[in-house]
């Protein structure tokens, strides 16, 4: 057999068993989250809502970012969902700004008040099942 052909087969070998390698592995199974954010009312945009696991609850938190009608669904590393469990949520706005063209033009300032998206004041709270429809919408005040 030539170097080649060696190569080849050593490529299609190792591709197959990288392919065999994408399963779940041992990620908990996923309840679909979403919900809506208003501050005042009005849609909150671009925040960042986190769920952050209570002790032992879930193995990881999951993570969601607001659309201009403050709509979000919730990702688990890579898949839509959060494992079910208790979690503690913090929703913030601070962040990176970019323009129209993807350009980093500054950092974008926080519009939500402290006792929502410092995670050591956070009085946000959701319970996931995997046997409920999990809508979970966060109807925030000002300070």
């Amino acid at each position: 057999m030539s170097c080649a052909n060696r190569f080849v087969l050593f490529s299609l070998l190792f591709l197959f068993f990288q392919v065999g390698c994408g399963d779940r592995g041992d990620r908990p199974e996923l309840a679909y989250v979403s919900g809506t954010v208003t501050l005042d009312g009005n849609p909150v945009e671009s925040a960042r809502i986190i769920f952050m696991p209570t002790e032992g609850s879930a193995p990881r938190g999951a993570i969601g970012v607001s659309d201009t009608e403050g709509k979000y669904e919730l990702i688990y590393i890579n898949e839509k969902g959060c494992p079910p469990g208790k979690f503690k949520v913090a929703i913030t706005t601070r962040g990176q700004k970019y323009d129209d063209e993807g350009n980093f033009v500054g950092a974008r300032e926080e519009s939500i008040p402290a006792k929502y998206h410092n995670e050591n004041k956070t009085k946000l709270t959701a319970n996931i099942s995997l046997d409920d429809e999990n809508v979970v919408d966060f109807s925030l005040k000002s300070e």
